[in-house]
């Protein structure tokens, strides 16, 4: 087998697909994506939300937490895991467009998290948002306000962690 630049970015990428879904699974101890039914859905995505990424920043540094999702385009169902730690309380989160780097407006208001304890649930959303989130994972973001930060403790990017074959 010859080594090429194009295989040494086809091992980097998937290196750094698994390396993301292992520190998903990691930051709960699971190792089914959290136990969620993929049955019947499309698309698995997620991000890593910290308080570096915040946008305005400052966020909360010492913050941390995720954000799973399942969604499926045919019934516009978002069903979603959402859990941060190391933040005062949490009083909003929401699914906002922006890509990496931008404040963007809300589009979607998720379920509060309660601080360490993960929320798990199913919301239905319009169904242009449904095909633009799976058109373009990378174009949103979720992140987790608190009186501290009312502006985002934790933000998080989204991206595609598995495509239903």
């Amino acid at each position: 087998m010859t080594i090429t630049t194009e295989t040494t970015m086809k091992c980097c990428i998937t290196a750094g697909a698994v390396l993301a879904l292992s520190a998903c699974n990691t930051m709960t101890g699971d190792r089914d994506m959290g136990g969620m039914n993929h049955g019947g859905m499309d698309h698995m995505m997620g991000a890593m939300l910290t308080g570096a990424v915040e946008v305005p920043g400052p966020g909360d540094t010492d913050g941390k937490g995720h954000f799973r999702y399942n969604l499926n385009e045919n019934s516009s169902q978002l069903c979603y895991k959402l859990m941060v730690k190391d933040i005062a309380a949490p009083t909003a989160a929401h699914i906002h467009e922006g890509a990496k780097g931008v404040a963007g407006g809300v589009v979607a208001t998720l379920q509060t998290p309660l601080l360490g304890r993960e929320t798990d649930t199913c919301m239905n959303i319009d169904p242009a948002l449904a095909s633009r989130l799976m058109a373009s994972p990378a174009s949103f973001y979720v992140n987790v306000h608190n009186s501290a930060y009312p502006n985002g403790a934790v933000r998080g990017q989204l991206m595609t962690m598995m495509h239903k074959m």
